[in-house]
């Protein structure tokens, strides 16, 4: 019998795709964004970003690797 942990079976299953899909998404939607612009507004742009993505929980969910 193989016996998955939770992670595994997540990785390989449809949660994992979805999140797939919505980071391809975010992909379209970051390059949109930050086309043409310089690089000091790209800053403030990206500040922004990450001051949303905290404020809405998402920066919780990660952990330094390392």
């Amino acid at each position: 019998m193989d016996i998955k942990s939770i992670a595994q079976e997540r990785l390989g299953g449809p949660e994992w795709q979805r999140f797939l899909a919505a980071v391809e998404a975010l992909q379209e939607a970051d390059a949109a964004l930050f086309e043409g612009i310089a690089d000091h507004d790209a800053e403030e742009i990206e500040r922004a970003v990450v001051d949303e993505l905290a404020r809405r929980g998402y920066l919780a969910h990660t952990r330094e690797i390392g």
